[in-house]
């Protein structure tokens, strides 16, 4: 339908028709609707001709094109069209122009080009992988360049155009073998962790991701959690932190299996653990060296929150040695023509004096030191039950019979022998071999007395004597000479009276025997004397003698029964002081140390060798310029533990404690002392009961500028010898202000602490009986180790040398020696393992000759007896080798040698004759590691690991495997 406008029209004319306003447009000479909208509209937009209107312009585009349809047509052919999932399917596309033009399409599912022109699909090397090789000599029309990956081989073959080559081998480098973990461990029952840095790398360079796992074994044992395994993050991915339970119950075993992998190969390492509260055959460990810290045995720490600087003055040393040892003391009785060790209980009227027609059981653990008593001393008694009363009837004794055939089997005598074994014994009831025997006596509701050795039957009587328990004597009968005493150790001797305890054969006790019903009397395993049973009847050296000295029996480190793994933490430690003048340690002078008008305790443990009067103990007292304050020392003439103590810095007469006790028959014991004061009033404790007090104490204490001291009196320079463990100053406050128990672990810092000394042991003895030397600049090192993570000692060649004291006696004894020892050459005379005297005049030895033979050096004097049938090259430098010495003694002429290396047998000798290890010019004498003869240096540089001695037993009898771990004790 035609449309009639206005002829000739102005710009801007409007015309109305249907509905629809029209403008003129003189620019463009037409007419265009005026009130179109297209935002909305209703029908096709269509252009009025064909291919010939634009959408936009060059200079005037849409911003944004909207399509609800599948398809966008091009041209005449062309389309783009959409499909699911935002799909866009082109069925080609040309890049290019002209004859460098290429068309890009799909065929068989390969995206491939074709001349844009002809549409021929162009030649091209491709990438495929295939099962075998004949699947690739399969292939279709392969061209130049074709690569092909064949899993059956793991190789990559490359098509030249004429066939198929190999290029390479596909591999993934597994990464490297694990360091770092030890075959076993052994762990520490004070809760301290082991920690594990599992050591791997990846040849590749990917990161390596750390795992473990339980193979065999069980990380729960006992009911409870045996240890916890915890792995680091980020960069400690590799950390394993294995951290044991201190409950005894929960001990066990288990195995762990490390694991490091690049998520396509593994390794791993697998590791034993042991958490073992007792240690096996730990009783026989004379002595276990090991490399716990870094130094040389000479620090010292202050353990307060104040950390005072201690300085170490002479030859002091820290030690193991300690009042909380883990294998407890028994009593050593040392007895000869001028010295008669024994001791008598006051269970001297009262209730004390007990006596008896009914049932009674003594028992005792005895072990005998010497295999016969001195000549013209038959009858060395071990026990009198009234050790006052001689040979009467009441008095029942025992003691071994020397003679005849049956030397060292026990006798029961009164005034007459209730059993004698001389005679009659037999060969199983010989108890002077140098080992631990149980002895019972006991009797029954109806009178049959019965003697058991190690819980075996060995008589029975008829018995009604009515016995008398009174002054009960340990190591001899009232009257005899020394030498008619026992020689020997003694321990866990215990009365009881109203029951027989044993009445037929049993199994003799595996642990320390404790207060039963009916105990009278007990002496068991503490670092002093004591009667543990609840009469707790004091004690004291007894008398009637023709000795010069009497004394009571020292207590020694010696063990019963197997102990726990040392820890310092449960077991304490001590310093070494040998009453040189210059032995010593000191604090400088702080206000911590003045304790004015203040309550205060100052408490120790100390193991005293010998009296020295006005020798200091502990305290803050200086002779020198009158600055006196408080100290703890032995008094002089009386040799008595005392106190003195000073308001104004000089010395004041009574205002101090002379207890009254003789420190004598408190000598080589552990005792444990504390000075209390409050106001004017001022106690001295002995092993927890006050043996002295003051009322009229200084009530403000002088405010001395000297030094706070510990093994000597400041001025005087009056030294004390022997241990001094946890000495501790609390300076405001009173901690015991009645009769107490002595303190059964190492002391803490608690409320008020100004001091702690805190011995810290950089090489230990873990059996707890030795202290450790080091000469020279001997210490411990990490350049060279056995086992990951752990210490040994290094001796540099040139007058290094570890030294161990007390002497262990070991000669005429089973015994065994061993280490782990690694040379840095050879060539020269190298010594393990010796004692001797200063002057060399004889020496033993375990020495490697300059072939790398190990032998034993006996030098009496005038000749070197070698004894070694070793082969060259045993030891071999820049290697560990674990070297091993046993002996098996048969008697005086009859030693048997034999030196293993690395767990094999290299030597053995038979010793008939002349020196050897028990010759009497080595008593007393030193043991040695890393020389040969006191004070001769070590000829050769080494590292030592894991020394141990054990005495009683050969650990080694035959081809072993080495420890994988180190020792626990």
């Amino acid at each position: 339908m035609a449309i009639n406008f206005p002829d000739s029209p102005a710009n801007g004319a409007v015309y109305t028709y249907a509905g629809k306003t029209f403008i003129y447009d003189t620019s463009k000479s037409k007419w265009t609707i005026s009130n179109i909208s297209l935002e909305s509209v209703s029908s096709d937009i269509l252009p009025d001709v064909d291919s010939s209107r634009s959408l936009g312009s060059s200079t005037k585009k849409w911003k944004e094109l909207y399509l609800s349809g599948n398809t966008l047509f091009l041209g005449d052919s062309g389309s783009i069209s959409s499909g699911a999932g935002g799909e866009i399917s082109l069925p080609s596309i040309k890049i290019g122009t002209g004859s460098d033009a290429v068309k890009l399409q799909a065929t068989g599912g390969t995206l491939k080009t074709a001349n844009a022109t002809s549409g021929t699909e162009n030649a091209k090397s491709g990438t495929t992988t295939v099962a075998n090789l004949t699947a690739m000599q399969t292939l279709a029309s392969p061209i130049q360049g074709d690569i092909v990956n064949v899993t059956a081989n793991n190789t990559i073959y490359m098509y030249t155009g004429t066939g198929w080559f190999k290029i390479a081998t596909v591999s993934n480098e597994s990464p490297t073998a694990i360091t770092g973990v030890n075959s076993s461990y052994g762990l520490a029952t004070d809760g301290t962790p082991t920690i594990i840095d599992v050591v791997s790398t990846d040849p590749e360079g990917a990161t390596l991701i750390y795992n473990y796992s339980v193979i065999s074994g069980s990380l729960t044992n006992g009911g409870g959690t045996t240890a916890t395994v915890a792995q680091g993050s980020g960069v400690n991915t590799n950390r394993f932190t294995i951290t044991p339970t201190q409950t005894s119950g929960y001990g066990g075993n288990f195995n762990l299996r490390f694991t490091a992998t690049d998520n396509i190969n593994v390794v791993n390492s697998d590791a034993s653990f042991t958490l073992s509260f007792v240690v096996q055959n730990s009783r026989y460990t004379a002595l276990s060296v090991k490399a716990t810290a870094t130094g040389s045995n000479q620090t010292f720490d202050d353990a307060s929150t104040s950390n005072h600087t201690i300085t170490a003055s002479g030859s002091i040393v820290a030690s193991t040695f300690s009042p909380h040892r883990h294998g407890g003391y028994s009593l050593k009785f040392e007895n000869s023509a001028s010295d008669d060790n024994n001791i008598k209980f006051n269970n001297i009227s009262g209730a004390g004096q007990v006596e008896t027609a009914g049932e009674f059981c003594v028992e005792t653990w005895v072990k005998f030191t010497i295999p016969t008593p001195a000549a013209g001393s038959p009858n060395a008694r071990i026990f009198a039950s009234d050790g006052s009363g001689g040979n009467a009837s009441w008095n029942l004794q025992l003691f071994p019979v020397y003679g005849n055939n049956f030397a060292g089997a026990i006798s029961i005598y009164t005034n007459t022998y209730v059993y004698n074994a001389d005679g009659v014994a037999s060969a199983s009831e010989i108890i002077n071999d140098g080992q631990w025997h149980h002895i019972a006596v006991t009797r029954d509701s109806s009178n049959n007395l019965r003697l058991f050795s190690d819980g075996s039957l060995v008589t029975t009587v008829t018995n009604t004597t009515t016995f008398k328990f009174r002054e009960t004597r340990l190591g001899k009968r009232d009257g005899g000479t020394g030498t008619s005493c026992f020689t020997g150790e003694m321990r866990d001797t215990r009365v009881v009276i109203g029951s027989s305890v044993y009445e037929s054969a049993f199994t003799p006790p595996t642990e320390p025997l404790t207060a039963i019903t009916n105990t009278h009397l007990l002496v068991g395993d503490l670092p002093y004397i004591k009667d543990e049973s609840t009469n707790n009847f004091s004690i004291h050296a007894g008398t009637f003698n023709n000795g010069t000295n009497v004394r009571t029996p020292k207590k020694s480190p010696i063990s019963l029964f197997d102990n726990a793994p040392y820890s310092e933490a449960a077991h304490g430690a001590s310093i070494r002081f040998n009453g040189l003048t210059g032995d010593y340690i000191s604090a400088a002078n702080h206000a911590d140390f003045n304790v004015g008008s203040s309550d205060f305790t100052l408490e120790c443990w100390a193991y005293i060798e010998s009296i020295n009067g006005n020798a200091g103990i502990c305290g803050f007292y200086t002779t020198t310029g009158d600055q006196r304050s408080y100290i703890i020392y032995q008094t002089s003439g009386t040799e008595h533990f005392g106190v003195a103590m000073s308001s104004n810095g000089t010395y004041q007469s009574g205002s101090g404690i002379d207890s009254g006790v003789n420190i004598i028959e408190y000598l080589n014991q552990w005792v444990h002392l504390a000075l209390t004061k409050s106001g004017t009033n001022a106690t001295l404790y002995l092993n927890g009961n006050s043996i002295g007090t003051t009322s009229s104490a200084p009530s403000t204490l002088h405010a001395s500028t000297g030094e706070f001291f510990v093994g000597k009196m400041n001025g005087n320079n009056i030294h004390t010898t022997g241990y001094f463990s946890d000495v501790r100053l609390v300076n405001g406050s009173v901690v015991y202000s009645s009769n107490f128990t002595p303190p059964t672990a190492p002391l803490t810092a608690i409320t008020n602490t100004k001091f702690l000394l805190n011995p810290e042991t950089s090489i230990s003895d873990l059996s707890q009986k030795s202290h450790i030397a080091c000469s020279g600049d001997a210490a411990t090192s990490t350049t060279q180790v056995k086992f990951a993570g752990t210490k040994s000692i290094y001796l540099d060649g040139t007058g290094d040398y570890i030294s161990i004291k007390p002497m262990l006696e070991f000669g005429e004894k089973d015994w065994t020696f061993e280490t782990w020892v690694y040379l840095t050459s050879t060539g020269s005379s190298q010594h393990l393992f010796s004692r001797g005297p200063a002057n060399s005049t004889t020496v033993a030895a375990l020495s490697i000759n300059p072939n790398g033979i190990p032998s034993v050096q006996l030098w009496d004097g005038s000749s070197d007896r070698i004894l070694s049938s070793g082969s060259t090259g045993d030891i071999t430098a820049n290697t560990w080798h674990h070297v091993v010495l046993t002996h098996t003694y048969t008697s005086s002429s009859s030693n048997t040698y034999k030196i293993w290396v690395d767990g094999s047998q290299v030597t053995s000798i038979t010793h008939t004759s002349g020196f050897n290890w028990s010759w009497s010019t080595l008593s007393g004498t030193p043991l040695l590691l890393g020389a040969y003869g006191y004070n001769n240096g070590q000829t050769g540089e080494m590292y030592l690991q894991d020394s141990r001695l054990t005495i009683g037993l050969v650990r080694y009898t035959s081809t072993f495997t080495p420890p994988t771990s180190e020792l626990q004790g």
